[in-house]
């Protein structure tokens, strides 16, 4: 079982994390669906797509000086299952320099590792690739048919980081799912019907780190803490039903956050949410 492993950073959020940061696309933007879109995390309201179709797209950052990514992460909304994207960076905004950092076939259907390309049963796309630095770095989505135009929701690319430990007890292995009915009514027969189900997993944090550790650590927890910002999260990415875990998580509210030092160890514990839940009935 591998450790869990979470993305806090986004590379393309040049409005919270890296406002000096530029964005930018080889598109044309179309009203309501513009770029900014992809950083914004309202999964469920939003998009990003160009008024070309059949035509390959290119979504570049120029983050001002070199920077990590290991991860790629499509959000629900997107419609390229089955395409061939391309992670690229460059020194020189791609005049001269263009590396081909990774090639991310996503799959047709739910299935894959995080390592070679997982789609999850939710419809998110992810994969990590060997880390690489670069001033510039660039998503390249293929052209996908007569009349189509990509579309996406929300886009992450950035530095990944591993626990290098498991987590501790409860919730060491798996997710918690919480229950909400938003209105219950009796039948005639004084049977309970329960209406507007909403399931959503929780995720207790709880890990011990050496100082090392903790302090590669801390510059994620400060992104969940100074800008509410989502991480997405993974248990177990070592086999595909881990893998297809690959979730979205936020802060539930108030929150302590109180990094206890004992004489060997920081213990780091909080509650993750997921965000956007699953609504069944």
């Amino acid at each position: 079982m591998a450790t869990p492993l979470i993305l806090s950073d986004n590379l393309f959020d040049d409005a919270v994390l890296h406002p000096t940061y530029v964005v930018t696309t080889s598109g044309t933007e179309v009203a309501g669906a513009e770029l900014f879109n992809i950083a914004d995390n309202l999964r469920d309201t939003v998009g990003f797509t160009v008024q070309e179709t059949n035509t390959a797209i290119s979504i570049t950052v120029d983050a001002g000086a070199a920077v990590s990514a290991d991860t790629i992460i499509f959000d629900v909304g997107h419609n390229l299952k089955g395409a061939a994207v391309q992670v690229r960076g460059s020194t020189d905004n791609f005049a001269a320099s263009n590396v081909l950092v990774s090639t991310f076939t996503i799959p047709s259907a739910a299935g894959g590792l995080g390592s070679a390309g997982c789609l999850t049963p939710k419809g998110v796309a992810w994969m990590r690739f060997a880390s690489a630095s670069y001033r510039y770095w660039r998503v390249v989505l293929p052209a996908l048919g007569a009349g189509i135009a990509p579309r996406l929701g929300n886009l992450h690319l950035g530095q990944s980081y591993r626990f290098p430990t498991y987590l501790d007890a409860p919730g060491a292995y798996d997710y918690r799912t919480q229950q909400k009915h938003l209105s219950n009514e009796t039948s005639k027969t004084g049977i309970r019907v329960k209406r507007g189900t909403i399931n959503w997993d929780e995720v207790n944090l709880s890990v011990r780190l050496e100082e090392a550790d903790f302090q590669q650590l801390h510059p994620h927890v400060r992104r969940l803490l100074d800008y509410n910002h989502v991480w997405w999260f993974s248990l177990d990415d070592s086999t595909t039903e881990g893998s297809g875990l690959m979730r979205l998580f936020q802060l539930p509210g108030d929150t302590t956050y109180d990094p206890v030092c004992d004489p060997v160890h920081r213990k780091v514990a909080f509650l993750l949410e997921e965000v956007a839940p699953t609504r069944t009935i």
